[in-house]
């Protein structure tokens, strides 16, 4: 049964795009426009065929090309796709100067842990809460499919539990889904859920995704 069904709540199911070729080789993406790879084609298709199991609104991406094509091939697999909504907001950090460089470069590269051109956190923090604010003003209470990035969805999910998990403590790996939801406050009920990607889709209970670990 799904246990989603009938809730009145406003949700948000935040995934991450699938594995890209510098995901591979743990490269800085920002904002660079690079594509899904076959390993994150087949990760995208995954979540879909996951996803397809719950009633959806509405279905929003960002404008890079990596997590646009994960939102179509997700949307492909939904019993009733949905127009593509593409939202500024979900686009990745912009990682400036580091962009391009592997993660262990970049304290040697930029030891005081400035960046150039990096997106500033309070920046972000904003752009983040900006989603929170636009699903309340227009999916509110309905569930909402959102694919953005991951210093973008840690964030996200670091502004709603006060810095308990998030930023800085939390992985967020390629294709993982992350469950918000408003009931006077905003909640995660799941965050870097992977299940989907390595155990068969009928094999996963609904309560997975509906609760916080």
């Amino acid at each position: 049964m799904d246990e989603m069904e009938g809730l009145s709540i406003t949700t948000i199911c935040l995934v991450r795009h699938g594995e890209t070729d510098w995901n591979a080789v743990g490269k800085l993406q920002g904002r660079e426009d690079i594509d899904l790879n076959e390993t994150g084609e087949d990760q995208a298709s995954l979540t879909g065929t996951y996803l397809k199991r719950f009633h959806w609104d509405a279905i929003l991406t960002s404008p890079l090309a990596r997590a646009r094509r994960n939102a179509h091939l997700i949307n492909y697999h939904l019993t009733r796709p949905m127009p593509l909504v593409t939202l500024d907001l979900l686009i990745e950090r912009d990682m400036g100067a580091a962009s391009g460089m592997v993660r262990s470069e970049v304290p040697i590269r930029f030891p005081d842990g400035f960046i150039p051109g990096q997106e500033p956190w309070d920046h972000l923090t904003r752009r983040v809460t900006s989603i929170l604010d636009h699903a309340l003003s227009n999916y509110r209470n309905q569930r909402t499919l959102m694919v953005s990035h991951g210093a973008t969805i840690n964030a996200l999910l670091s502004v709603v539990s006060n810095g308990d998990i998030g930023t800085g403590k939390t992985l967020i790996d390629n294709a993982c889904i992350n469950v918000l939801a408003y009931e006077g406050e905003w909640r995660i009920r799941k965050h870097n859920f992977t299940d989907h990607l390595t155990k068969p889709t009928d094999s996963l209970d609904m309560n997975s995704v509906d609760e916080q670990d």
